[in-house]
């Protein structure tokens, strides 16, 4: 280590040891009669740490971990088709129909306060001549606008 600056040296010594440290909890002491409630101070008694799992006593007890496909969604839920910004269909509380062309020349929080006051999303997705970063999820209830200093310009999709 005599390449190595000395306060290096002492934090490497340093890293080393809390590295090793954290190495030696994580295995544990080896004893396998430790219950899950004494290693972490919690109410789970009687289960041994490192054991094999049994079979509970009772079969009847048993909690099943297999989903059952009839408690399951099994169709996803219809969602209204918007390709008129005239008319989208707001699918948020109050459900409105919303028309979105109305709002181009307004300011961006005004627009998009109107757009929530429908229940629908309107979303900036081009600021000043720059694409923004946005998600591909479709929301059929969700404008995007481009905005030139803060105003709406244009209605660019919805979705």
């Amino acid at each position: 280590m005599s390449s190595i600056p000395t306060h290096r040296a002492g934090s490497l010594v340093a890293l080393l040891t809390v590295v090793a440290a954290l190495i030696l909890a994580a295995c544990g002491g080896g004893d396998d009669s430790t219950t899950a409630a004494e290693s972490s101070g919690g109410a789970t008694a009687g289960m041994n740490v490192g054991a094999e799992p049994t079979a509970p006593a009772d079969p009847d007890s048993a909690v099943s971990t297999t989903l059952d496909p009839s408690d399951t969604a099994t169709t996803v839920p219809d969602l209204p088709v918007n390709k008129d910004p005239s008319a989208v269909q707001c699918t948020g509380e109050p459900k409105q129909v919303f028309d979105a062309t109305a709002t181009v020349g307004e300011s961006f929080d005004e627009a998009s306060q109107a757009a929530e006051d429908a229940g629908c999303l309107m979303r900036e997705v081009v600021k000043d001549g720059k694409p923004l970063a946005a998600t591909q999820d479709y929301r059929p209830d969700r404008v995007n606008v481009a905005t030139e200093n803060g105003q709406v310009t244009k209605i660019i999709d919805l979705g």
